[in-house]
């Protein structure tokens, strides 16, 4: 009788611990369930911009340094803006998506000067070339003259292109 009653109490034992690693892993699922809806309602708000994410108000402070250029302005202003963007493209070296393309327009709307990385390779060279036609632009803008400027955005929101076009 005692060894059945010792078989009886192996078997017990043995069903317990299956119950147990069932009810771990069952634990485990949810667990990891829950957390999956976590990143994904977290990550949902946010737009991803070269592997790190970036938030609406991320990108809404990016464009507002070059926003509030918008329309028409004077040469003084936009010689300021002209300056942000070639700080921005020490700051943003790495992230191509952070550098907008650059467009001056004539009053008839020929392209005198234009710096675009999505025709050419994004690298050192380009930066530098950037640099310097901003440079150019930001010297040949004159001051007390007016400018219109205008943007054209990427998918994910954030400025691609600017326009300055002499009025």
């Amino acid at each position: 009788m005692e060894d059945e009653d010792k078989k009886e109490l192996k078997k017990i034992k043995t069903q317990n611990r299956v119950l147990l690693i069932i009810l771990v892993v069952i634990i485990l699922i949810i667990i990891y369930f829950f957390i999956d809806e976590i990143i994904y309602v977290r990550t949902n708000d946010c737009l991803v911009v070269n592997n790190s994410p970036m938030s609406t108000q991320e990108i809404e402070a990016f464009n507002g340094q070059f926003i509030i250029y918008s329309g028409e302005q004077t040469g003084a202003k936009l010689k300021s803006m002209i300056g942000t963007l070639i700080a921005n493209t020490n700051t943003y070296r790495d992230d191509s998506q952070k550098i907008p393309n650059l467009i001056y327009k004539n009053s008839d709307n020929e392209i005198l000067y234009k710096c675009d990385k999505d025709e050419e390779t994004f690298d050192e060279d380009f930066l530098e070339k950037y640099v310097k036609v901003a440079g150019t632009i930001r010297n040949f803008v004159i001051a007390k003259d007016n400018y219109k400027t205008e943007f054209e955005y990427q998918d994910n929101g954030l400025i691609n292109t600017i326009i300055i076009i002499e009025e």
